[in-house]
């Protein structure tokens, strides 16, 4: 996950559209602070598309054994 969270990290300094198009994918990892960590990107980058994501990760209470999303 560290390395998952890196890539997002880096990846917000000069997003392109391959990146942009990853979040969506990113922001359902499997992994807690990754998901965390693309909701602080998500927040970073002020697009409105992306404010479903962010939504949708306030309702986000998966912990790491948990793979489903829990509305």
């Amino acid at each position: 996950y560290r390395v998952r969270r890196q890539a997002l990290q880096m990846g917000k300094r000069n997003p392109d559209s391959e990146f942009l198009a990853r979040l969506p994918e990113m922001a359902n990892d499997r992994s807690a602070p990754v998901r965390e960590t693309c909701a602080e990107v998500l927040g970073s980058l002020a697009d409105p598309l992306g404010l479903p994501l962010l939504v949708r990760h306030l309702h986000d209470r998966r912990d790491r054994k948990d793979t489903t999303f829990i509305n």
